[in-house]
């Protein structure tokens, strides 16, 4: 046997004792779950392969300035050193890092770098550093010591192999950890949300299940966690909900996914109750999943019906009101007609009585009284039209309905002085209910000559203007007056229902109110109050 086929020999079985280790490295990276645990296994291999008898596996300190140790292996040399003494990135360690290649030195005893150990130090004879890399940035060492003999080529190439072995096992680690700190920040969102929070897989069964469901439906996570999710579906709902699910296993679509629904849910009790819940969908893998959020409504919806009764004993107070107003309206323009009519027939009673009921003077009497019950029957049609529920929305001018509604209260403001000064295009229009729009006319203007009575106001003025702002598009109504404005304190409230600074006997506080719901509900707008020099104004946009 020749000396190349010994030297070939001894090279293949070297060969393969590295291949063998290197697999054991690879198995240690996929065997052990902690990091400390894979480093070691990694360290013992590569300090069988190398020979070395001693070492640490450091990683950089969070500064960048610092080792920090995982462990330390003295190979039973004395090593008396303070643990708590920080580790410098200096010396041979510093050539590791900012080279990021292995280095060794076979004489470190009689070296420059000696003269960085503190005292105590484990003896060393000779030293090599196999850098930690990840994303090209060295993150730590592997430090070897104590090699009989010295470090040579072979040893720096397999501590580099090892070295990359830890660098894989250090960012599987701290992808974990990562994953973990993200898993227990969404359980820690999870379970401290107040809504329940609910995940099924695509074979419709339960995998989350916060505390705020359990607290919903009174199902505990042990019950509920691999649970079909119809135990909190009601039975009516339950075929659609399997229908979607084969819909979505199907075709991978959601017609739910994104939107909030108004559903009812139910709880382990076999009590039914209204829900919110939003649903989205998400995949791992080839796996889908659906996760819904839920928020229970039943206060709520209580709320909404209270408000509703509430809302229809307002409107039904404002027609019994509008009603009174009705009446009391007819009242003050019949006055006067019906004590002409009245002055008629009395003068027809004279003339019978004193033989002065001629053809002519009975003719002339009938036609008066005639004229005057044409006005009266003319006050009822404009009045029961004014107070009639518009159908249908339509195109009308804004003039036309404030001069019928001023029509409406001619007689009241002749009587108190009042004048009117109204300023709106004879062509200008909006869409909407003529007779809602001219209500609420009619509440402001009554408002307004309420103050009037209230202060005792002479020569009271009302200013009607009305404009189309040609940037925004809306049409803008004001009517202010000169009675002296609204307390501060008040401003903000006067369109609450029931608010009112008036006698009971003057009102109940539910003009505004109507006018700023026919206003905002019916005729998509708003209505404002404020403060000017002289009195208030009240301001709509349409």
């Amino acid at each position: 046997m020749t000396e190349d086929t010994v030297n070939e020999g001894v090279g293949k079985t070297r060969r393969e004792r590295e291949m063998s280790a290197l697999l054991e490295g690879a198995r240690a990276v996929l065997r052990y779950k902690k990091f400390e645990d894979i480093a070691r296994a990694i360290f013992d291999k590569c300090k069988e392969m190398t020979g070395a008898t001693s070492g640490y596996v450091a990683l950089l300190s969070a500064a960048g300035d610092e080792n920090e140790v995982l462990f330390l292996d003295p190979g039973g040399r004395k090593c008396i050193v303070d643990p708590s003494l920080p580790m410098p990135i200096r010396g041979l360690r510093e050539t590791a890092y900012r080279t990021g290649k292995a280095v060794c030195d076979n004489n470190f005893a009689t070296s420059k770098w000696w003269d960085y150990l503190p005292q105590g130090h484990v003896s060393l004879d000779n030293v090599l550093f196999a850098p930690l890399i990840l994303e090209g940035k060295t993150v730590g060492l592997i430090g070897l010591a104590n090699k009989p003999g010295d470090f040579d080529d072979d040893d720096l190439h397999i501590a580099t192999a090892f070295g990359e072995f830890v660098a894989i096992a250090l960012h599987n680690s701290q992808t974990l950890q990562r994953l973990q700190d993200s898993e227990q920040r969404f359980r820690n969102v999870v379970e401290a949300a107040g809504d329940a929070i609910v995940s099924i897989d695509s074979s419709d069964n339960i995998t989350t299940w916060n505390k705020a469901a359990q607290d919903m439906f009174g199902y505990t996570e042990q019950e509920a966690l691999g649970s079909p999710v119809t135990i909190i579906i009601p039975q009516h709902y339950r075929d659609a909900h399997r229908e979607g699910i084969l819909r979505v296993n199907r075709t991978g679509i959601s017609k739910h996914a994104g939107k909030i629904l108004d559903l009812t849910a139910l709880r382990k009790d076999g009590t039914e109750f209204p829900i919110e819940l939003s649903l989205t969908k998400w995949t791992i893998g080839e796996k889908l999943y659906f996760t819904a959020i839920i928020r229970d409504i039943t206060r709520r919806k209580q709320i909404e019906e209270e408000l509703k009764i509430q809302n229809q004993l307002v409107v039904e107070q404002s027609r019994q009101l509008a009603i009174s107003e009705l009446m009391i309206s007819i009242a003050h323009h019949w006055r006067q007609p019906l004590s002409a009519i009245g002055a008629i027939v009395q003068n027809v009673e004279d003339a019978f009585d004193y033989k002065e009921l001629d053809e002519d003077f009975f003719h002339d009497s009938t036609k008066k009284i005639v004229e005057e019950l044409i006005y009266l029957s003319k006050t009822i049609d404009n009045f029961s039209s004014f107070y009639h529920r518009d159908k249908e929305k339509t195109l009308f001018r804004i003039h036309e309905c404030i001069e019928k509604t001023l029509l409406l209260l001619n007689d009241y403001l002749i009587s108190k002085s009042i004048t009117i000064e109204v300023d709106i295009e004879k062509n200008l229009e909006i869409e909407g209910y003529f007779n809602e729009f001219s209500r609420v006319i009619l509440n402001i203007i009554n408002n307004i000559k309420d103050v009037f009575d209230e202060r005792e106001i002479k020569d009271g003025h009302i200013k009607i203007l009305a404009c189309r702002n040609t940037h925004s598009g809306k049409t803008r109504l004001s009517i202010s007056d000169n009675g002296g404005g609204m307390r501060e304190d008040i401003k903000f409230r006067i369109f609450d229902p029931y608010f009112t600074t008036k006698h009971k006997s003057r009102g109940v506080g539910l003009g505004l109110y109507m006018a700023r719901v026919m206003i905002e509900k019916n005729l998509n707008g708003s209505i404002t109050a404020q403060n000017t020099g002289k009195g208030a104004e009240f301001i709509i946009e349409i």
